[in-house]
Order: C-alpha cells, then structure tokens, then sequence
C-alpha cells in the first residue's frame, strides 16, 4: 500500500472502530440480555461479542475484498 492508501485504510478503520464501539455500547445497557457461547478454545463469548465481530468483517470484506484477515471470535486454528 501506499502512503495515500494507507491514511485512507487509518481513517476507515478509526471510522469502523467508533461505529463498533457504539454498538458494543448499546449492549453494555441490556447487560442482562447477553448471551454466553463456549468458543472452541478456551473462554467464552457473548452474542455482543459475535455481533460486533460480523459487524467489523462485513465492513472490511466490502472494503477490502482482496485483505485477508483472522478474528478472535470466529477463529478456529484451522486453514
């Protein structure tokens, strides 16, 4: 990437880091709404975890078709 592609990549990912965190957010008011998933490692996830996660690689996916990426979340250690 170059220079310019690489401040467009920061403020796309300062832009997609605010709407996440509002989002994470609005869960934190509904605390006893979440739901816990046991993840195939060890430790769990809630269904805010999970839906920030689609939230942020939607995103990056539509953006950046061609990126590869892992996430903790969805992460299964396998290729």
């Amino acid at each position: 990437m170059n220079k310019k592609e690489l401040k467009e990549a920061l403020e796309f990912t300062k832009e997609l880091s605010i709407k996440a965190g509002e989002k994470l957010l609005k869960f934190s008011r509904k605390l006893d709404r979440l739901q816990l998933t046991h993840k195939q490692g060890i430790g769990i996830a809630t269904n805010a975890d999970t839906t920030v996660e689609n939230f942020i690689l939607k995103n990056i996916k539509t953006k950046y078709p061609n990126h590869l990426f892992m996430a903790e979340e969805s992460f299964t250690g396998q290729s």
